[in-house]
């Protein structure tokens, strides 16, 4: 299996990227220290060139002696689904687990001579997702675990593993730290195409201690295997299974019930806002249940917006029935949600001899978009934040 790269389009790419000038098929993702991760655009990779397009999924460069060099490939994009099974009988594939996690890839780098990681987006991984903890903090702890070295490498090759932890928690709930290698590749820059070997022989005869490897499935026609991952009665702890073929080529047949608990859960880092969402769509028990991890946080974000609330009905009472203040004595975060209660009155209730009570201010926040309302709860921890910073600023 050989995948080809050329350094003319890598060049032109990073050139670009030096003189802020946009690439549209391939974005720069991370340029730290010399090194430029190379994605393909999203927007543009289709089925007519996924398989060129497709393998700039995350491809670490630089230059070293002069000349543009690949130093690290990561597996190229799958496949669209219908196509592949067109083209290949299953019997002849590889059936692989869909293994959850993140992949952290590993390589050799020849601008600082030692070894290297990195995600999908970051060089070194010093990133993270849901986590006070970086990737490569959670990798390099994983390795640990499972008495790992970077000596049990080929600096010849870069690897790929994904990564699962306690601490990096997407859908399956984890209590193993495990790295669990995926592919092993040999690249080649002495051409102007830099050729990219496959080596599964590598993956299947690692001797790196205790680093787990995929299981094999073995179903024997496609209506069989689509059926049963499109099943609900499919455990939501298996992600799916990829397919291989001969060629390296691979697609993704996804576990349907894994799919809905995942995107219950969003993708959004920001749990305030998806908790929101989730009220507004009647999710949150659902969401708990497969989550239980959030309920104190979920907790104290209603309580919080139960305040926020609260508080709005008591302005308003103070202003438009008492009119003990004017409204633009308010805090900033309630005079325009008082405003539209009051316009709510006017045009609304008043006809109906109905009036604001408890209930219709309950009803208004519960209708306002998940944006608006973080921003009016989170008001006052903004304001904190910015009046903290002007008196931190030094005197000059």
């Amino acid at each position: 299996m050989v995948f080809t790269l050329s350094k003319e389009l890598i060049r032109d790419v990073i050139q670009k990227k030096q003189n802020n000038v946009v690439h549209e098929e391939i974005i720069v993702k991370d340029d730290s220290e010399e090194k430029y991760i190379l994605k393909y655009n999203k927007k543009y990779i289709n089925e007519s060139n996924e398989k060129e397009l497709g393998l700039y999924r995350s491809v670490v460069c630089a230059f070293v002696g002069g000349d543009v060099q690949v130093l690290s490939f990561a597996p190229p994009k799958s496949l669209t689904k219908n196509k592949f099974m067109e083209n290949n009988d299953l019997s002849n594939c590889v059936q692989l687990d869909f293994i959850e996690g993140t992949m952290v890839n590993v390589f050799w780098d020849k601008t600082a001579d030692e070894w290297n990681i990195h995600t999908k987006s970051c060089i070194g991984a010093r990133c993270s997702w849901n986590s006070d903890k970086t990737f490569r903090f959670l990798f390099l702890d994983a390795m640990n675990e499972q008495q790992m070295e970077f000596e049990d490498l080929n600096k010849d090759y870069c690897y790929s593993f994904v990564l699962q932890h306690p601490e990096n928690k997407i859908v399956i709930p984890l209590t193993e730290k495990k790295l669990v290698l995926t592919n092993v590749y040999q690249i080649n820059n002495e051409n102007e195409s830099v050729t990219i070997t496959a080596h599964p022989d590598m993956v299947k005869n690692f001797n790196g201690n205790n680093v787990y490897q995929y299981s094999i499935k073995n179903f024997e026609f496609w209506d069989d295997l689509l059926e049963h991952y499109a099943s609900d009665n499919m455990d939501y702890t298996q992600q799916g299974i990829v397919i291989l073929n001969g060629e390296g080529e691979r697609i993704k047949i996804r576990n349907r019930n894994y799919e809905r608990v995942k995107h219950l859960k969003g993708n959004n880092p920001k749990l305030q806002f998806h908790y929101y969402y989730l009220r507004q769509k009647g999710m949150v028990a659902e969401f708990l249940k497969y989550y239980p991890e959030y309920r104190a946080l979920f907790s104290q974000f209603r309580n919080d917006m139960h305040s926020f609330t609260a508080q709005l009905h008591v302005n308003y009472i103070h202003c438009f029935i008492q009119k003990q203040k004017k409204l633009s004595e308010y805090p900033y975060q309630f005079k325009p949600h008082m405003y539209a209660l009051q316009e709510k009155y006017i045009h609304e209730l008043f006809p109906e001899k109905k009036y604001v009570n408890k209930q219709v201010v309950i009803d208004y926040i519960n209708s306002l978009p998940p944006q608006r309302l973080m921003y009016a709860v989170n008001y006052i921890y903004k304001q904190n934040a910015l009046d903290t910073k002007k008196v931190e600023q030094p005197l000059e």
